[in-house]
């Protein structure tokens, strides 16, 4: 049993967000003859375990650490909390092979600007800007196994491909409107294989931004009794 001990409850207050389908259909869009669905925004936390690797760890100095029985190791994200990460499945019904290799998929923000999709040679100097430890280099190829949406990706007729959109906006902490667009996307092509038809899709979501004020008692048992006692939207 764990125990912490207090003088008196206290509150205290904490911004969250929530993204949602704009609109309650929003997430699943049927279109000449190609089906995209998109997840809720993913929790960096909750990523499956390819998003994640265990190096050493570094110290304050950034140099490895060292600790009594050797050397002290250390779970890392491979993706850093400042990017935009999404899970897409597209279902390609057509008679032919979906190349993404021309398609052009950008992230809005609400405020317009637009940011590119981001490939692996991207997450990898991301990676190492967000962690500036020497260790980081022996996880950089792991990024690689993440299942990344990108030009690479050909998906077959009859198929589903799933992977993730990574995007690095300015900020994700902005409430209103995103819009994730897919362009360029090949529906049909000629006996040659060349395109002749292509098709898009505009996914829009809703970001809320809300302060929850917490109310923690004066001893807790196993982390229990935190209370929530107001959560307001932020206009």
């Amino acid at each position: 049993m764990s125990v912490v001990g207090g003088c008196g409850p206290v509150r205290y207050s904490v911004d969250e967000w929530e993204t949602l389908p704009y609109q309650g259909n929003e997430y699943v869009q049927n279109r000449d003859g190609v089906r995209v669905e998109l997840n809720n925004r993913e929790n960096v936390d909750a990523l499956p375990a390819n998003f994640w690797a265990t190096v050493q760890a570094c110290n304050s100095y950034l140099q490895p650490e060292i600790g009594p029985s050797g050397p002290v190791m250390q779970r890392i994200g491979l993706i850093p909390y400042s990017d935009w990460v999404q899970k897409v499945a597209i279902t390609n019904n057509t008679d032919h092979v979906i190349r993404l290799n021309q398609a052009v998929i950008r992230l809005f923000d609400p405020s317009g600007s637009q940011y590119a999709l981001m490939g692996y040679d991207e997450l990898q100097a991301d990676l190492m800007a967000a962690r500036p430890c020497p260790t980081t280099a022996s996880a950089v190829p792991q990024v690689r196994l993440v299942p990344l949406v990108n030009r690479n990706v050909e998906i077959v007729p009859k198929t589903t491909y799933v992977g993730y959109l990574i995007f690095k906006p300015a900020t994700t902490g902005m409430a209103g409107v995103w819009k994730m667009s897919l362009y360029e996307i090949p529906v049909a092509t000629d006996q040659a294989g060349r395109v002749t038809k292509t098709t898009h899709f505009d996914i829009r979501s809703i970001q809320k931004h809300y302060v929850a004020t917490y109310e923690r008692p004066a001893v807790m048992i196993n982390g229990e009794g935190l209370k929530l006692i107001e959560r307001k939207e932020v206009q």
